[in-house]
């Protein structure tokens, strides 16, 4: 546990910045968490829902954030958007157990579903064949960690990450139709 702290902490994604929200308090239809905040923007705008609740963690959630989080149950419908590499993935499990450092013997406290990039966007939005990004080691070190959870619905994902050491963010998918894209990962 104490190397992954060591690895984390070396990510520049956890930073002193918090987390953004915007919509329906204290009872939201549903909970949208987005890791940047540009997608975070663009879902409001496209949504204009005032049952829902918009979240960007603005990277990995920070403390705050997570206790922000342990207001809702595990009925609360919760979807996060994030890339398609091990620090979303990280982000991800970061919600599900409600931890800033989650172990895979811990005890699961919310149920989110990763709605962010899978390998079928990956497949069917390339912008260009040159959207894959190397991971650091880092990174490496941190998708290790994280094959511990055997995240049953991101497994595909992790195998794809483990055999290229490659992520793929966001930006370089071909997200013209935005609108489309985003409204038919939150049905």
């Amino acid at each position: 546990m104490e190397k992954i702290k060591k690895f984390v902490k070396e990510l520049p994604e956890l930073r002193a910045q918090d987390y953004l929200v915007f919509g329906r308090m204290p009872k939201p239809k549903k909970i949208i968490v987005f890791e940047k905040y540009w997608a975070f923007e663009r879902a409001i705008k496209i949504l204009k829902n005032l049952q829902d609740l918009f979240v960007c963690t603005l990277g990995i959630p920070s403390q705050s954030c997570i206790n922000f989080f342990k207001k809702f149950n595990k009925d609360t419908k919760i979807l996060y958007f994030g890339d398609l590499d091990p620090i979303s993935i990280y982000s991800y499990l970061t919600l599900l157990y409600l931890k800033h450092f989650p172990a895979p013997k811990d005890k699961m406290k919310l149920s989110v579903k990763y709605a962010g990039i899978k390998l079928y966007d990956y497949k069917n939005f390339l912008k260009n064949k040159n959207a894959e990004i190397n991971l650091c080691k880092t990174e490496e070190r941190l998708l290790e960690y994280i094959k511990s959870f055997n995240p049953s619905s991101l497994q595909r994902e992790i195998l794809f990450l483990s055999k290229n050491k490659v992520k793929i963010e966001m930006e370089s998918l071909n997200l013209i139709d935005f609108e489309s894209y985003f409204k038919s990962k939150i049905k």
